[in-house]
């Protein structure tokens, strides 16, 4: 930042009269007055943030926010909203983060985003960054809501028209592999094409757009999305990207990062072959309900008694009922009550329509 003119600047920067000219004077003596003092806070800001990285180091955490506390009272006891002060907070949580103290991680990196927007508004790069650490931090401590919530944030920014597409693919990235860790691939989808998209306007097909094709190869072989050929595509160059370079995206050896791809490209290619299994089974399962359906129709054609051979039934049911009334014997020893003589005609009944069914 720039925190004064200068008497030659403000001499060159305007020729009036000379009580414009003396004024001129008077106020490049005060802008002077001004960053001398400013200077004199920053270096005591420095000082004292160099302590709190030196306490870092040691792993004396106290000492190292008691130092910080001070650099922000450097700032003004009156109106602490200055420039340098969500640097500060920034700088607290990020120290917090790799503490692994979580909540209070939170609670500076949150300062920081208030503070600089307060001061810088909310599409500073500088606060894009601020923001981006929160956003790890809620990941990092496995708040996952919020790391996404953040995340989506500091992406529609960039979707607004901020052009910055080192911060844009960033965050863009972690978006996307948050998404799909949490089985979200249509909604991954997309963010994870802007993500390429913007990756290769920074660094173009490089080293650096390898782990961007992995993830969208992995995101659209889902088989909520099942878009096997394009992810195959998109593994395979990243392949040849991890080949024809020594640089390295994972952290890893060479042959692990390589190993890594191919199993990826096997398990894309296992998913299209189960793909076409599934469609397969469906098609077999679609003409076996068919054909079973047909069956049943057909049965239910056979299995109903023709009018002629239930007015036979009835009238052998008559015959009986008026036989059993009249008092035969022989029927009267078989059915003593009309009850029995019912379920006597229901049973016999079911046997002849039954022999009728296995007949046709």
């Amino acid at each position: 930042p720039h925190w004064g003119g200068g008497v030659e600047a403000a001499m060159s920067a305007h020729s009036g009269s000379s009580a414009d000219i003396q004024a001129q004077r008077k106020k490049a003596l005060v802008d002077r007055l001004a960053g001398a003092l400013m200077g004199k806070s920053l270096q005591q800001d420095q000082k004292l943030r160099n302590a709190a990285s030196s306490a870092a180091r040691r792993g004396d955490i106290a000492k190292a926010k008691e130092m910080y506390t001070k650099a922000i009272e450097e700032h003004g006891k009156d109106d602490k909203s200055t420039l340098f002060v969500p640097d500060i907070y920034n700088e607290m949580g990020v120290l917090m983060c790799r503490s692994g103290r979580g909540k209070e991680a939170v609670v500076y990196l949150n300062m920081a985003v208030n503070e600089g927007t307060k001061i810088m508004g909310d599409s500073d790069r500088r606060v894009v960054c601020y923001e981006k650490n929160l956003a790890f931090a809620y990941k990092t401590f496995k708040q996952t809501k919020k790391a996404v919530s953040t995340y989506k944030n500091i992406v529609k920014k960039y979707t607004n028209g901020t052009d910055d597409p080192s911060n844009a693919s960033e965050a863009s990235y972690e978006l996307a592999s948050l998404l799909n860790d949490s089985k979200d691939f249509k909604a991954a989808e997309p963010i994870a094409r802007k993500c390429l998209e913007w990756k290769k306007a920074l660094r173009g097909s490089d080293i650096h757009t390898a782990p961007v094709l992995c993830l969208l190869a992995a995101i659209i072989s889902a088989p909520d999305i099942a878009k096997f050929d394009e992810a195959l595509n998109f593994a395979t160059a990243a392949l040849k990207i991890t080949k024809s370079t020594s640089e390295s995206w994972m952290g890893k050896s060479k042959d692990q990062e390589t190993s890594y791809i191919s199993k990826l490209i096997v398990a894309i290619r296992k998913g299209k072959q189960q793909l076409k299994r599934n469609k397969k089974k469906q098609k077999k399962d679609v003409r076996k309900k068919s054909k079973d359906s047909q069956s049943d129709s057909k049965a239910s054609i056979n299995t109903t008694p023709s009018a002629e051979n239930l007015k036979r039934i009835e009238t052998w049911k008559q015959q009986k009922l008026a036989a059993w009334e009249a008092g035969d014997e022989k029927l009267r020893k078989k059915c003593p009550k009309r009850a029995d003589l019912d379920s006597w005609m229901a049973q016999q009944t079911k046997k002849a329509l039954a022999a009728l069914t296995k007949d046709s």
